[in-house]
């Protein structure tokens, strides 16, 4: 497998889209992935929620880096999930806040983070921490 590293530019390129697969089992995360790569949405995240979600991360990191695809880890709210992302071959994580020491570890690990931000004051937070 050859291994990409991808930023968000790159991943948004296309339609600004993101296929969100939660608790779907394997053989379904499967199907619904390559549905989406074939309509063209080049974003797919494995929210991490069960020991099933890392086995289905693993598997669509390695049919997405068969076809030059990123995948990314979501639902990403402490820093031990960073790694268990990382190890299982994420090149992107998404948070469903805005949490400061998240952004800084995931700086550290050199992932791109996309955290969710609500209001002007977590936008403004952001930027305060290199994300843009």
């Amino acid at each position: 497998m050859t291994e990409h590293v991808f930023g968000f530019d790159e991943i948004f390129a296309g339609p600004p889209l993101m296929a969100v697969l939660r608790g779907m089992g394997l053989a379904r995360s499967i199907s619904v992935a390559e549905t989406a790569w074939r309509l063209g949405i080049e974003s797919v995240e494995v929210p991490l929620q069960t020991p099933e979600d890392e086995v289905v991360l693993r598997e669509l990191v390695a049919r997405a880096g068969e076809r030059g695809k990123s995948i990314g880890a979501g639902t990403i709210i402490a820093a031990e999930q960073v790694d268990r992302a990382l190890d299982a071959g994420a090149s992107y994580l998404v948070s469903p806040g805005l949490d400061p020491a998240l952004v800084r570890v995931a700086a550290d690990r050199g992932v791109p983070l996309l955290p969710g931000v609500a209001t002007p004051t977590d936008v403004q937070i952001a930027v305060a921490h290199g994300l843009r």
